[in-house]
């Protein structure tokens, strides 16, 4: 005889199989809208630089030069490692003339007479991606980059041989003058004129994840920190005498580091710790070099620098959007940049006037 009751509920089955079915949804749902979001904190990056390379230009229109890596080496405060940067140089034409005039040249981004604009956050200078959100600087400093200018190739090829470079007057290693025995000529500023390999094959800004300043001790190789330090190479790098097999072999010694091979962690301000400022005894803070490909590790050389990172040592463009690097060409364009690049092409987009001949579908 037929049951003609009301049926109650779900059987243990059924409420399984849709338990199941909401699963299976929600796994394939989620990374695609993970992936949707790194799109849209990708294209913002890129408008970021869009953005920086406007300034630039109108920079250099009313120069007749880029923007300086160091505005100067002359400060009188007791930060005079920490001289104001290109970044500061371009806050007029990033309408920021109100932060721009309330900066003291005459002192370092350090010094109480430039805190203010120092710890103050511009976020045109930081990448959406970026997962650190306390400065590498330590308490009270939230003002960081994560864009970085282009120092050049391999320095045993040819030092400062990018587009952001310091100025050529002062003495010492980190403010030289041309033909006193430190360099052969290829300090700033630089105009298009001399950027002869062209300005749509040459770069001139690109990303830096910046320093962890959480940790304390040491960071090993195999770490998740580890593209945001530094790591000692084992090999010299002889700027501008070394040549191609120096820079070669430089290279593959950074590639292939021991996953136990450690670095300061300390060391974390000297990356990005400033926006507006830069750390007169390395290249660290505020640029890159085209030498190792990016998101691979950055390493100094036996005569470099374990803290800043010096003119002869690696320091690379990193990022975490994945599978690359977005890059600020001269001529306003951003391309992004695939880690598979070929180390040749990437020093070749690094370089201003080395002759290298390079196609577009190259990177």
């Amino acid at each position: 005889m037929r049951d003609c009751r009301d049926r109650q509920g779900f059987t243990l089955i059924e409420l399984l199989v849709v338990i199941a079915i909401i699963a299976v949804l929600i796994a394939l749902l989620l990374p695609a809208v993970q992936a949707a979001r790194e799109a849209a904190r990708r294209m913002q990056c890129v408008n970021n630089l869009k953005q920086i390379g406007l300034a630039a230009q109108n920079y250099i229109s009313t120069n007749d030069v880029l923007p300086p890596f160091n505005e100067s080496y002359s400060n009188v405060g007791y930060w005079i490692d920490w001289p104001l940067n290109w970044a500061a140089a371009t806050l007029p034409f990033l309408e920021q003339s109100a932060m721009y005039n309330s900066l003291n040249y005459d002192y370092g981004g350090f010094d109480p007479q430039n805190n203010t604009v120092s710890s103050s956050r511009v976020a045109m200078m930081i990448c959406p991606s970026e997962s650190v959100s306390v400065s590498p600087a330590g308490t009270g400093w939230n003002g960081w980059s994560n864009y970085a200018g282009n120092i050049g190739g391999p320095a045993p090829i040819q030092s400062f041989n990018g587009t952001i470079v310091p100025f050529a007057h002062g003495s010492g290693w980190n403010n030289p003058t041309p033909g006193t025995g430190y360099y052969p000529g290829t300090l700033g500023p630089i105009g298009f004129s001399k950027i002869t390999d062209g300005t749509s094959n040459t770069a001139l800004v690109s990303e830096r994840l910046v320093g962890y300043g959480g940790l304390s001790g040491t960071v090993s190789v195999s770490s998740s920190y580890a593209k945001r330090f530094i790591f000692p190479a084992g090999v010299a790098s002889n700027a501008d005498t070394g040549g191609l097999a120096q820079a070669q072999s430089f290279l593959q010694a950074c590639q292939s580091l021991p996953g136990t091979t450690t670095a300061n962690a300390s060391n974390a301000v000297y990356n990005g710790g400033l926006w507006n400022a830069l750390n007169g005894s390395g290249e660290y803070s505020t640029g890159y070099f085209h030498w190792n490909t990016p998101n691979k590790l950055s390493c100094y050389a036996t005569n470099g620098a374990s803290t800043g990172g010096y003119y002869m040592d690696a320091i690379t463009a990193t990022s975490n959007h994945a599978g690359g690097v977005n890059v600020l060409f001269c001529d306003g364009s951003v391309h992004f940049i695939k880690d598979s690049i070929s180390p040749q092409t990437w020093w070749a987009i690094g370089s201003r006037g080395l002759g290298e001949v390079i196609s577009g579908d190259a990177y």
